[in-house]
């Protein structure tokens, strides 16, 4: 085939253009491809969006083998981990390839690498430290044109814009700063500033406005200013207070990452008065964060939630997310569904700021047992405090229409219009229904506020779990309107809910993995009536503490697909606290948003015991005084023993022909002391009422004892006249410094102590003036060198809230920030300022030097200030109970509440004063220096205590119970005991943050390593799960290290875990995966056991064996692992008790013991009770005794509690003072016997039957002649029937054997309380048949017939209830009759992906095939 000329033109004409505009392709500039490592996602975005991109094309890298495809490479150096080998490569490509490279804002010397030359870097530098959208755009073009040598495509190079340390700045300019308020306000006026309106000072935290993904920032303003405000965003280090001075802002934001501002910020904020908010940023995909269980943990929970709560940051609200933007760069925005409330959170503040006191309208929740059982909160008379606060408020002008004149007649209408009722009280339910008590939501109504309130998701979960709105319990008509009654009492526009149960009711102990909690209609109706039938402008919740923020979901940073957050929503939520459960307060502050406002633990007393115990302390000082054994005396000194039982609780023999060792004598002789000198709770506390003249002198001498005596002691082991082992006997320690400690106190603490005094009372405890010299010069050198550290610096200047590569960090990393922050509260001495905090430790090169020195000088530090504080905290307990009332009425306001730290007062005295909002520890610092020395110590006198019970044997394993208040205010002492025993040790970065774990090689360890299983209660895992990760890598490594011929427990463990799971049918690759798992937790989120039910209705269960099976199923949640986290599988829990020989519990407070906390029995008794169920052992059990923080020590299960009973329950000196009080100590009293019962059936060795006797002898025939019963029937009935009910259930079981008369006379004392004030109706009273049938049976016929007929009117439904309740009046509370429409809408955000880039080579096929197209036609026509 032939071509003419003219038809090679036709080809060649096209082929040429072909190569034409290949060849441009080729030759034409194309954007340089610069790598970024690991540089954070929003800091990436910002870059994307402002380079040139025909001049630059940026890419996320993590490979960095991949970087031989690059020009050029970025390295963000903060965090970076790069090896040699990764150095070494960076560097070979840059000689080989030619790639420049430049790691910036570098924390690692070795990481700090470039090849630009200093001229190039330093600008290089300035571009990226000062961020912005011009100084991205102008710096990656400045590698281009000046690093690379290419030409621009597009755009200009301008010379770096230098943002300030401090400035404003606007969403009207992404780079527009002002250095001034001045100069911002100016440029307000004409860009939107309303006149009159509220102020709002937004500060940036991690994310910035300039070197960050700005978009969260913009649409906040939007939203903040669409809505009302007036908007003053700043990016500020050093001048924060400063402008907030200028600003006067009726509100902080506070995006955190850090601490706000330390003291000084804390006064400016205490002064003005203005609440500070800190909303989360999560740094997790919107989609991710949703799926999360956790929310957040580690590092970034500490830095944008537990430091913020040092300053009295409150709201920690999940507020923004990260979204992939179009360039595939992740960027924070606000979350469309939950932007709306917020906003209106705020508002709902500001309002509360200028709004009438007698027109707010408050919703107060209060928590109280079944039926006619009493108001609970912990340490507190609930009523009588209750009513004390609604008197306070009714005189700072509040609307309390109605309110009884008298207590006696408020706690009537309580228990009569504000009661409980469980679902087998029919009788009483029906009742309650029948009166006009209860407020009535239609199922209109409910459906439309749940429409409003919950995703489409919750909703359909609500009415799969209870069935179609408004489910079946306490279901009523009113006018042939079907609804849901709600109780409540309304006082003018307060209005009183009792906190209904949050499930069903049904009695499903055991939990089902997957399903997830739902609460029942009852409970969302009373919350969704609040907000929206009565139209509350804020919530309150009144003691320690309800169910709200223990409903499982996210840990933290709640979503709109948890309860807990769509329940409280936009209200602003003030919660009355403990200061003595500072753990579950940190659940209650992170979950529900509660503004916690702290109250007293209850007073201290002297147990009174030590004239009682002198005879016998006589005896054991003489023998111990002696080196030679006496036989004579130490039977003397058994046969003493004996008589008083102490024996039992000592695990001693009653031989009497045998006498004691001298081991054993100082066993006792600890035992009588530990009864003298124990601090036992002096009655309950009432709000607003000081604590009697009397009772503030005790509590101060016990809380200022402990402390001086320690300070002497180290002063003494200065001096070399006392050994670590004298300090830790505490019969030596007690007679040699804390009897003339005690005598001291009592001495000085009626009058002032001059600041100049103070030194002349130590030189009168001995400490000479030369000794006092010393100790000043080195405190003095110590303050100086501290002040040198800084604070904590955080991200750099385009990263955040400073904008300057070296702009002064803030913030502090300390564990537990030492002293009252805010400065020293009003009165406080000077003294207690200065020297070094009792957890703190000098300079190591000072320790170095003199040893002896840095002791003197922190014992000295110590002694001043406990000698100093003694007249201020006689101060700060009378002035408390006034400042919490005012506290409250300032919150209610919208007010700022002050910080504190938790603890009762006497173990943790800088609680004082209360009336503040507490916060907690950064797990990320524990354990601390002084925890991990407290952790060596309990770990060996735990292997001392179990070598001397098992012939020298050292325990395999041993199983603990973790709780969030102990590890929180001791710092994680319980962490580092399970490492010393596992044999591993904290490894520390340069701030002091345990980071990862050194396993301690078997030599240097000197024993065998013991195996760990873990218990941690829901809160702890929600406010330290980097600890349990920590520790389960601890294990994982210590599993897989050789110790030679010494077993290695933690891998036989494994081995024998394997066994039981495969026996349990769990394949084998799963098994030998699960065998290493060693933490354990509630299934589905769960905070407790879900056993204390279980436990106390004793019909529905014959062998305790039932109880560990549900014990095991419910708490076999594996936490520690982050894939597996919450998951189970079937056996794992029981595999992993395999072998223990010790359960272990930490206690911290002063205020419970074993006995008087039913948690304690639920964890650790369970925990118990399932060890002897797998392993058909009775373990060993120990309190980890954290009480006194420098003085801690391990005290075995039954002499804890003997040591409990004997000083408080059975001690007249506690009934008197107990006495004295009334329903809420009642019930007090009865939870200790009724938890008594629960240890029955946990441990039946740890209980003696004489403990029932001495029980039965002081509260039902009232040996003592104490006015008991009296006592009882007068303030709590329901309270006596429900103890007496639980010494028949004991009875019943078979763990008391009492006497036919013993037996008789608790029924009829149950039977009468019955037929005179009616059924109280707890379970054990009312919901227990076989109890019911016995009790029935040790009556005469006309005690039965009164008997029955109580609990019939309380259990039996009436013939008139054979229909639906009808209210008899219609409920008159506000908008009852209102249609409310929906505030906010969910939304979902659709990203469009769409191509970016011209294909080059698909355009020239398309061109050669129209080319080609149109000769084919030619040549066509041409043939034709």
């Amino acid at each position: 085939m032939t071509f003419s000329k003219k038809y090679l033109y036709y080809i060649g004409a096209p082929v040429l253009l072909i190569l034409i505009i290949l060849g441009t392709y080729l030759l034409w500039p194309k954007p340089v491809r610069v790598a970024l490592v690991n540089m954070p996602d929003f800091v990436a975005s910002r870059m994307a969006v402002a380079v040139d991109k025909k001049n630059v094309r940026l890419t996320a890298v993590t490979d960095l083998s991949e970087l031989k495809n690059y020009d050029a490479m970025i390295a963000f150096g903060m965090g970076l981990k790069w090896t040699d080998e990764d150095r070494a490569l960076i560097k070979q490509l840059g000689e080989e390839k030619g790639l420049k490279y430049l790691a910036y804002m570098t924390t690692t010397p070795e990481n700090n690498i470039s090849n630009l030359d200093s001229l190039q870097r330093e600008k290089l530098e300035s571009y990226l430290v000062n961020g912005g959208t011009s100084n991205y755009r102008s710096g990656f073009n400045y590698i281009r044109k000046e690093v690379l040598g290419k030409s621009l495509r597009t755009g200009t190079i301008e010379e770096p814009i230098e943002y300030g340390y401090d400035l404003l700045f606007t969403d009207e300019d992404p780079d527009l700063a002002f250095d001034s308020v001045e100069s911002f306000q100016k440029f307000y006026n004409e860009h939107g500033y309303k006149e009159g309106a509220p102020r709002i000072a937004l500060f940036t935290g991690i994310a910035g406005p300039f070197g960050s993904s700005r978009d969260y920032l913009d649409e906040l303003i939007g939203a903040l200013e669409e809505s009302g405000f007036n908007v003053y965003p700043i990016s500020a280090m050093t001048r924060r207070l400063e402008f907030l001075s200028e600003i006067k802002p009726q509100a902080v934001i506070y995006f955190a990452h850090g601490r706000f501002g330390g003291d000084p910020a804390i006064a400016w904020l205490k002064e003005h008065n203005v609440p500070i908010f800190s909303p989360l940023i999560v740094s997790e995909e919107y989609s991710d964060w949703l799926q999360d269980k956790q929310g957040m943990w580690g590092g970034y929970l500490s830095q944008t939630v537990v430091t913020p709560e040092i300053d009295g940051a409150i709201h920690p609200f999940a507020l923004v997310t990260l979204r992939e933007n179009k360039q595939g760069f992740k960027e924070f925005h606000t979350i469309p569904e939950r932007l709306p409330d917020f906003c209106s959170l705020l508002h709902r503040y500001v309002k509360l700021q200028t709004m009438s006191n007698a027109d707010k309208r408050i919703a107060l929740f209060y928590f109280k047992g079944p039926g006619q059982n009493s108001l609970v909160a912990q340490g507190i008379e609930v009523v009588p405090s209750l009513y004390n606060v609604l008197k306070h408020l009714q005189s700072q002008g509040y609307d309390l229409t109605g309110l009884p004149d008298t207590e006696e007649a408020f706690a009537k209408d309580l228990m009569s219009r504000g009661a409980l009722y469980n679902n087998y009280a029919e009788g009483n339910k029906q009742l309650m229904l029948r009166s006009n008590y209860p407020a009535f939501v239609s199922t209109q109504e409910l459906t439309q506020w749940i429409d409003d309130t919950f995703p489409p998701a919750l909703k359909d979960s609500i009415e799969t779990r209870y069935g179609a709105i408004p489910g079946h319990d306490l279901v009523l008509e009113r006018d042939g309107v079907e609804g849901i009654a709600v109780t409540r009492l309304t006082y003018g526009k307060v209005a009183l809910l009792p906190q209904p149960g949050s499930g069903s009711g049904e009695l499903d102990f055991k939990m089902v993995h997957g399903s997830t909690s739902v609460p029942a209609y009852p409970y969302i109706a009373s919350y969704l009536w609040a907000r929206n039938g009565w139209q509350a402008d804020i919530l309150m919740h009144f003691g320690t503490h309800g169910s709200l923020e223990f409903i499982p979901g996210k840990q933290v940073a709640l979503s709109n697909y948890d309860y807990t957050d769509r329940l409280v929503r936009d209200l602003p939520h003030i919660y009355y606290y403990t200061t003595a459960n500072v753990g579950e307060c940190m659940i209650a502050k992170r979950r529900s948003y509660g503004q916690a406002v702290s109250y007293l633990a209850p007073p201290f007393i002297d147990t009174q015991l030590d004239k009682e115990m002198q005879p016998l302390r006589d005896l054991t000082d003489r023998y111990l005084a002696s080196e030679k054994d006496d036989d004579a005396l130490s039977k003397r000194i058994k046969e003493m023993t004996i008589a008083k039982g102490f024996h039992r609780d000592l695990k001693l023999d009653s031989t009497m022909s045998k006498p004691y060792t001298r081991d054993e004598i100082e066993l006792v002789a600890s035992f009588i002391d530990e009864l003298a000198n124990a601090k036992i709770v002096g009655g309950m506390y009432t709000t607003g009422v000081p604590f009697s003249s009397e009772k503030i002198r005790s509590s101060v001498r016990l809380l200022s004892v402990d402390p001086i005596a320690y300070a002497l002691a180290q002063i003494d082991k200065s001096r070399g006249r006392i050994t670590d082992a004298q300090i830790k006997d505490d019969v030596y320690f007690n007679s040699r410094y804390l009897r003339p400690a005690d005598h001291f106190v009592a001495r000085v603490q009626d009058r002032e102590i001059a600041a100049g005094e103070v030194d002349a009372l130590l030189q009168s405890l001995g400490v000479s003036g030369a000794e006092l010299a010393r100790a000043d010069q080195f405190l003095k050198a110590q303050q100086e060198e501290s002040a040198q550290s800084g604070m904590m610096g955080g991200m750099p200047a385009g990263m955040m809230g400073g904008d300057k590569a070296k702009a002064k960090p803030q913030g502090k990393p300390s564990g537990m920030p030492s002293g009252h922050p805010g400065g020293m509260p009003k009165g406080m001495p000077k003294e207690m300022g200065g020297g070094t905090s009792p957890h703190g430790k000098p300079a190591s090169a000072e320790t170095k030097k003199d040893p002896k020195l840095v002791l003197l000088a922190e014992g000295i530090s110590l002694l001043r200030r406990s000698v100093a504080e003694i007249p201020y905290y006689k101060r700060m307990l009378s002035s408390s109970p006034q400042l919490e009332l005012a506290s409250l009425a300032n919150a209610l306001s919208g007010g700022y509440t002050a910080p504190s730290p938790g603890g009762d007062f006497i173990a943790s005295p800088s609680v004082l004063p209360t009336g503040r909002n507490l916060y907690a520890i950064d797990p990320e610092m524990t354990p601390t220096a002084k925890a991990w020395e407290d952790g060596q110590q309990l770990a060996d006198a735990l292997i001392a205590d179990y070598r001397s019970r098992h012939n020298d044997s050292i325990p395999r394993k041993v199983s603990f119970t973790l709780w969030s208040s102990s590890f929180i205010e001791s710092e994680g002492t319980t962490i580092a005991e399970i490492m010393a025993l596992l044999g591993v040790e904290p490894v520390r970065d340069r701030r002091g943050k345990v980071i990862d774990v050194r396993v301690v090689p078997i030599k240097e360890l000197g024993r065998p390593r013991v195996d760990v299983v873990i218990q941690t209660s829901g809160q702890l895992r929600d406010i330290a799960a980097s600890r349990l990760f920590l520790l389960q890598k601890a294990m994982d490594l210590v599993a897989e290290t050789k110790d030679g011929k010494t077993p290695n427990q933690i891998a036989l463990g494994r081995v024998e875990a394997e066994r039981v799971l495969l026996e349990h049918g769990v394949p084998p690759e799963q098994a030998r995966k699960l065998s290493g798992k060693r933490i354990f937790g509630g299934l589905n989120g769960a905070y407790g056991t879900g056993i204390q039910e279980m436990v106390e209705s004793g019909d529905r269960w014959e062998k305790e064996s039932e109880i560990a099976e549900v014990y095991m199923n419910n708490m076999g949640a594996i936490y520690g692992d982050e894939d597996l986290w919450g998951e189970t599988a079937k056996g794992i829990f029981e595999a992993a008790l395999q072998n223990t020989d010790a359960v272990v519990q930490p206690r911290q407070s002063n205020t419970w013991g074993a006995l008087s906390l039913d948690h304690v029995y639920e964890f650790m008794g369970g925990l118990t009770l399932s060890v002897r169920h797998v392993t058909g052992k009775d373990p060993e059990g120990y309190f980890t005794d954290l009480r006194n923080r420098r003085r801690v020590k391990t005290q075995e299960i039954k002499q804890a509690i003997g040591i409990e009973a004997r000083t408080t329950i059975l001690n007249p000196t506690y009934v008197r003072e107990q006495l004295k009080e009334g329903a809420g100590a009642a019930d007090a009293i009865d939870e200790t016997i009724r938890n008594t019962y629960a240890w029955n059936v946990m441990k039946p060795s740890a209980i003696d039957k004489e403990l029932w006797d001495a029980l039965y002898d002081m509260y039902v025939v009232d040996k003592h002649q104490l006015g008991t019963v009296d006592f009882f029937e007068r303030n709590n009935p329901a309270a006596l029937q429900d103890l007496t009910a639980s010494m028949m259930e004991t009875i019943r079981k078979g763990y008391w054997q009492a006497t036919a008369e013993q037996k008789q006379t608790i029924a009829q004392l149950h039977a009468e309380s019955l037929a005179k004030a009616g059924a109280g109706c707890s379970g054990m009273v009312c919901d227990n048949a076989k109890l019911r049938k016995m009790i029935q049976d040790q009556l005469t016929p006309e005690q039965q017939q009164e008997y029955t007929a109580a609990l019939d009117k309380a259990l039996k439904v009436t013939s008139q209830s054979g229909q639906k309740q009808q209210v008899l009046s219609k409920d008159s509370d506000k908008a009852q009759d209102k249609k409310h429409s929906s505030s906010s809408a969910s939304a979902e955000d659709q990203d469009s992906l769409y191509t970016t880039e011209i294909v080059v080579i698909g355009g020239v096929v398309i061109v050669l095939i129209l080319v080609l197209s149109i000769l084919y036609s030619r040549r066509r026509k041409r043939t034709k």
